[in-house]
């Protein structure tokens, strides 16, 4: 899925239970990464099994 697809929150909120469900099931966490990047970049977006929510990781944008 790109980034460019979570447009609205209603789209965000899809995507944030299918986080959540796929977590729970796994019974771990479940991190998105930006398309093109590998685990040297931290995610974007995570589901927490610990707080069971997904939480926004990327910080501000700095010019």
């Amino acid at each position: 899925m790109s980034l460019f697809e979570l447009q609205g929150q209603e789209r965000l909120d899809k995507f944030c239970t299918i986080l959540r469900q796929l977590g729970q099931a796994l019974g771990k966490r479940v991190a998105m990464y930006a398309e093109g990047t590998d685990e040297r970049y931290p995610p974007i977006l995570a589901y927490e099994v610990d707080q069971d929510r997904v939480v926004f990781l990327a910080g501000p944008w700095r010019v």
